[in-house]
């Protein structure tokens, strides 16, 4: 399980029978986590931040595996695509960003901005 915080840390925990065991602290994002989603294989988590950005983490290691950067207010909201290929991050900037998982980069085309 997963818990993004006020101070920008993300907490991991496991159920080990009735309890829940506290197991890491991922550090990284500058202000609060407000999104955070598993990768469909368990092993990274995506999460979305007031900072602006979208990390990618490595569970099993405990650690950011890159930040991604691109929009221009926070993120809300963060979901991976069900074969885990690609992430899609909503932002308060009124834009939805669709992200390779692969090599971090923006898709072409992969942010639609909706007028108000």
């Amino acid at each position: 399980m997963a818990a993004g915080l006020v101070n920008g840390n993300i907490e991991l925990y496991n159920k080990e029978g009735d309890e829940y065991k506290h197991i890491a602290t991922l550090e990284g994002h500058l202000n609060p986590v407000s999104s955070v989603a598993f990768h469909c294989d368990g092993k990274q988590i995506a999460s979305g931040s007031e900072d602006k950005r979208i990390g990618i983490w490595d569970i099993e290691k405990h650690k950011n595996i890159t930040m991604l950067k691109g929009h221009s207010s926070s993120v809300w909201s963060v979901s991976w695509s069900p074969d885990g290929n690609q992430i899609a991050s909503g932002s308060w900037d009124n834009s939805i960003g669709i992200w390779h998982n692969q090599n971090q980069q923006k898709i072409k085309g992969g942010v639609v901005q909706f007028l108000n």
